[in-house]
C-alpha cells in the first residue's frame, strides 16, 4: 500500500469519488493542491485501476476503500462473473486454499459465498493489498458465514510446512510466465509447476481446481492429470478466458466431461449462462458430415460456435445434439441447417444471399461486418476489396465450403 494511514486512505477515497470520470493523466497536472504529491500519484493509480475495471470488478469497486496494488494486478485479476462461476463449482461451507491469490478476487468471492479461505500470495505489494482489502470486506464476509486468512509465502513451501493438514479444495492459478518472463501456457512451464508438484497438491486436498490458459490443450491435459473429473472451457461474452481443470474425489463423476460454457456478466457481479454445451473426450476432433455447396442457400441458418466450442472441434457431437446440422466445409468450423436452434452454443446468422459479382459490387459503401473462417483472404483485405464500411447492417462471411473447400461468400443477418 502506497499510503498507510486511515486518514490518507479516506482522502484518497473521496478524491476517487470526485474524479471517477476524469482522465488520470490530467489529474496529475491540475490537482496538486487536493493531495500531497505521493498521495496524488497513488490516488491516480487507484482511479485508473477502477476505470479499467469498471465493469469487470464493479462489485468490489462499490467499496470506496477497495485498493489495487498496481494497474497490472487489475488487468490480471479474474473477472468477477468468472470468479462467481468458480465459486458455484465449489459450493459453500468448504475449507479452501487459494495458493496464488494475486489481487484476491477468487479468494474474496469464495469467502463471500460462505467458505473458509486461506489466500496465499508471495509478492509483497499484492500481499499488503490483500490484507487491506480483507479488512475492507471483513464484515460482508462474516455476514455471509465466510472467513478469510491471508498468508505471505511461497505456496509450495507453505503447503509442505503444513504437514498432513488438508483442505477440502485447493484452487491454483499458476503464473503464465517462466523465470525469464516469457509467456507460457503449458502446466509444466507455469509457476508453480502444477504437474511437477501434483502429488503434493493432491495429497493436501480432496479436490483441485486449476485455472489455466485458454491455449491449454484439453487432450493433452486429459493425459496428464490422472484423477481429472472435468475440464471447463470458460467464455465470457463469447471470448474464451480460461481452461479450468477440476480433479479429485470432490469433483469426480462417472464420466469425464468437457464443458464449454459462455457467461454473461450481470450488473450486480453475478453471471448468467448464455450457453452450456457438454461432450466427452471421445467427441474431440470428430468432424460432422460436410454440406454440399448446393445446400448453402438463402434461408439457411449459419452457426458459428463460440470460442470454447471452436477449441474442442467436436462437429460430430454438434451434429448429434442439433439434428440436421452440417459442417460448412471440410476444414471449416462453421455449421449450417435449415432448422433454427436458438440454444446453439455460439452466434447464429440467417443467410440472405450467396452474392454474385453484381450483388457484391452493389454492396460498396454499405455498412457491414466481415468474418472469415478458413478463407483465403483476411477480413481487412476483403473489406477494402468490397468497399464496405464498418457497421452491423449486414454481415459478409467468407469460408471454404463443401468437400472441395471452394471459397464462398454469403451475406447474412445476425439472429443472436
Amino acid at each position: 500500500m502506497a499510503s498507510t494511514t486511515r486518514k490518507a486512505e479516506s482522502e484518497v477515497s473521496h478524491f476517487i469519488v470526485r474524479h471517477i470520470n476524469d482522465r488520470p493523466d490530467d489529474l496529475l497536472l491540475r490537482c496538486g493542491k487536493e493531495l500531497e504529491q505521493a498521495e496524488l500519484k497513488y490516488a491516480v493509480v487507484q482511479l485508473e485501476c477502477r476505470q479499467h475495471t469498471r465493469r469487470k470488478l464493479s462489485k468490489f469497486n462499490a467499496f470506496p476503500d477497495f485498493r489495487y496494488p498496481t494497474l497490472l494486478a487489475s488487468e490480471q485479476a479474474t473477472n468477477q462473473a468468472v470468479s462467481e462461476y468458480h465459486a458455484s463449482l465449489i459450493g459453500t461451507g468448504r475449507r479452501i486454499y487459494d495458493l496464488t491469490a494475486g489481487l484476491g478476487i477468487d479468494a474474496f468471492t469464495m469467502a463471500l459465498n460462505g467458505n473458509n479461505v486461506t489466500a496465499v500470495e508471495l509478492e509483497s505489494d499484492r500481499y499488503g493489498c490483500l490484507v487491506w482489502n480483507a479488512e475492507v470486506l471483513k464484515d460482508d464476509i462474516e455476514t455471509k458465514g465466510g472467513r478469510l486468512t491471508v498468508v505471505n509465502h511461497n505456496c509450495i513451501d507453505w503447503l509442505k510446512e503444513r504437514g498432513e493438514e488438508k483442505a477440502d479444495i485447493i484452487y491454483i492459478d499458476p503464473a503464465r510466465r517462466d523465470i525469464s518472463s516469457n509467456r507460457v501456457f503449458k502446466l509444466t512451464d507455469c509457476v508453480p509447476d502444477v504437474l511437477g508438484n501434483y502429488e503434493l497438491l493432491s495429497s493436501r486436498a480432496d479436490g483441485l481446481l486449476i485455472k489455466a490458459s485458454p491455449l491449454l490443450d484439453p487432450v493433452q491435459t486429459l493425459r496428464e492429470i490422472p484423477d481429472l473429473a472435468s475440464i471447463h472451457l470458460v467464455c465470457l461474452r463469447g471470448e474464451c478466458k480460461e481452461v479450468l481443470v477440476a480433479a479429485g474425489k470432490i469433483f469426480s463423476s462417472d464420466d469425464k466431461e468437457i464443458i464449454a460454457v459462455d457467461l454473461e456478466d450481470e450488473a450486480d457481479g453475478s453471471f448468467r449462462i448464455r450457453s452450456e454445451w457438454k461432450c466427452t473426450p471421445a467427441d474431440i476432433s470428430r468432424s460432422a458430415m460436410i454440406a454440399s455447396r448446393e445446400e448453402i442457400t438463402p434461408g439457411t441458418f449459419l452457426y458459428d460456435p463460440n470460442a470454447a466450442v471452436h477449441k474442442i472441434r467436436a462437429g460430430k457431437k454438434l451434429e448429434t445434439d442439433f439434428r440436421g446440422i452440417l459442417q460448412a466445409g471440410r476444414d471449416t468450423d462453421l455449421f449450417i441447417s435449415r432448422e433454427f436452434y436458438p440454444d446453439f452454443p455460439g452466434r447464429i446468422f440467417r443467410i440472405e444471399s450467396v452474392p454474385d459479382k453484381r450483388e457484391l459490387k452493389s454492396l460498396k459503401k454499405r455498412k457491414g461486418e466481415i468474418m472469415v473462417r478458413n478463407y483465403p483472404e483476411k477480413p481487412e483485405t476483403l473489406r477494402k476489396k468490397l468497399g464496405i464500411t464498418s457497421g452491423d447492417d449486414i454481415w459478409i462471411i467468407g469460408f471454404r465450403a463443401g468437400e472441395q473447400g471452394n471459397p464462398t461468400l454469403v451475406k447474412c443477418s445476425r439472429i443472436s
